[in-house]
Formats: C-alpha cells, structure tokens, sequence
C-alpha cells in the first residue's frame, strides 16, 4: 500500500509538528479497519489524529482519500480548534479531488511523485 500526502498537507504536519510515524499508523489502521474513520464518500475519510500531549479528541482532523490495501493520500488537516467541520462547497471540491485520484494509474501516481505534487510518507520518514 502507497502511504502519499500532498505538498500542502506536508508542509501543514511540519506546521502542526505532526509525526509522520503517526500518519503511517493511522493509515495502516484505516487499512486494517476503515470502520475506525468517518467516510464521507467518494473514497474520503475523515480520521482524527492526536495532537502532542492531548490525544486525538482535541488534536486534528485529517481527510485522506482511501483504497483498501492499495492507496492512501493524506489531502487535507485543520485543528478542531481552527473549525468544526468542512463546508459545502470544500467537501464537494475533496470528494471531486478524491475521485480524480483514485482514477489515477500507477504510472501516473508514480509521475507526480516524481513531480514533487505527492511526497511518498514511507519513504520520507526512512530518512
């Protein structure tokens, strides 16, 4: 499975000082058990992510565009704090993102990895 996260969404856990080992182990859970996250359709997740010394129901919300055993893109992240929830138009704009993706051939993934549009989390971390 391809654990990816977007230049924005990896300058935002730089911001956020969020762990890439904890992105990895949520994906892995969300793989493991997607019952364990919101799904919002259209192959978005909603997932909380723990925020340092608060645990996950004052940290952060993340969406991530899913697909069991093969693909996880972490898009998107704001603090509880920061809005309770996505509006309208920002919800129907990730789902229309979300679908676009999961579309993508492989060749295509690995070509905006390559491209620097999508950071490969895995591989990031080992360094």
């Amino acid at each position: 499975m391809k654990i990816l996260a977007t230049k924005w969404f990896r300058k935002w856990i730089k911001k956020a000082k969020i762990e890439i080992v904890d992105l990895i182990s949520s994906a892995n859970i969300i793989n493991n058990n997607p019952q364990t996250s919101i799904s919002l359709g259209s192959g978005l997740y909603k997932v909380r992510i723990k925020k340092e010394h608060q645990g996950k129901r004052g940290g952060y919300r993340t969406l991530l565009i899913f697909k069991q055993d093969e693909l996880v893109v972490y898009v998107y992240g704001f603090s509880k704090s920061e809005k309770d929830n996505l509006e309208k138009d920002e919800l129907k704009m990730f789902k229309k993102l979300s679908k676009d993706i999961l579309n993508m051939e492989n060749k295509e993934l690995l070509n905006q990895i390559f491209l620097g549009s999508f950071i490969d989390l895995e591989k990031n971390h080992e360094k």
